[in-house]
């Protein structure tokens, strides 16, 4: 993926606001000079502002891609582990592929005579200190004629 804008917008805002208007806020000043909609709003977080980041999380469930990152973990010492692991989740939400397998290294998935199902599960658990709040799982499956998720 080509990022295109080498001067993107940056905004500060007071995380005790109403954090949907912020980031609707953020998103009409985009819209302004670019006159395109956002694509993606990164916003970084003090530590133990899980509120913060759940009225983010709400606001990307609507339209525009989120991504939340802790300021803890941005420090110049951040690893490279991390710095790749926001990179790999930013290009999924952009639509982006992380991966795609060697056809010959995964030919049982293609071998008409031979049906495989692919599936992957996760937990989300909330944050520690989270009180009242559940986790969620996921299952995802694919096969050679349907895909199918399911929460």
């Amino acid at each position: 993926m080509r990022v295109s804008d080498t001067n993107p917008m940056v905004t500060w805002q007071n995380g005790q606001g109403c954090i949907a208007d912020q980031l609707h806020q953020a998103g009409n000043e985009c819209f302004q000079r670019t006159q395109q909609r956002p694509m993606l709003i990164v916003v970084i977080l003090p530590d133990n502002a899980n509120d913060i980041y759940m009225a983010v999380k709400h606001f990307g469930d609507v339209g525009v891609a989120t991504q939340c990152m802790k300021s803890s973990r941005l420090s110049f010492r951040a690893s490279l582990q991390c710095c790749y692991f926001m990179e790999c989740r930013i290009n999924v939400k952009l639509g982006s592929i992380n991966t795609i397998p060697d056809p010959q290294s995964v030919s049982i998935l293609t071998d008409p005579w031979n049906p495989t199902i692919v599936m992957g599960a996760d937990v989300i658990h909330p944050a520690p200190g989270s009180e009242g709040r559940p986790s969620f799982t996921t299952l995802v499956r694919n096969s050679a004629t349907s895909s199918h998720f399911t929460t």
